[in-house]
């Protein structure tokens, strides 16, 4: 019971991240240097991964590990982009990114509110 409820949460959160980010199977095996059938077999729900090819799927999203298998967590590849670039600032860079954002946000907030 518990590895078919693996198998489907690994199946969903790939089918997921191929949909958002606009990538095919094949294309993901290629890049990844998988077979088609092994990720078609995933994808079908006929196979677990194993942990390597999981960390490689993280990898290739630039998805933490740990979110991967969160249920719970659906952002944008965007996010995950923004918090690759994030993390080479400095504090200084950061907390003035910060500034930017929480104003924008504010600004956002407020036209909405004006609505």
């Amino acid at each position: 019971m518990l590895e078919t409820n693996v198998k489907l949460l690994i199946q969903t959160k790939i089918i997921h991240l191929l949909n958002n980010n606009d990538i095919s199977m094949r294309r993901l095996s290629i890049e990844l240097g998988l077979s088609d059938s092994y990720i078609s077999q995933i994808l079908n729900n006929n196979l677990l991964p194993s942990i390597r090819t999981i960390i490689h799927l993280c990898d290739y999203f630039d998805l933490p590990l740990k979110d991967f298998f969160d249920e719970s967590i659906h952002y944008p590849p965007e996010y995950y982009l923004l918090l690759t670039e994030i993390q080479k600032l400095s504090a200084a860079k950061m907390n003035g990114l910060y500034v930017v954002l929480h104003q924008e946000n504010n600004e956002e907030s407020q036209n909405d509110s004006d609505v």
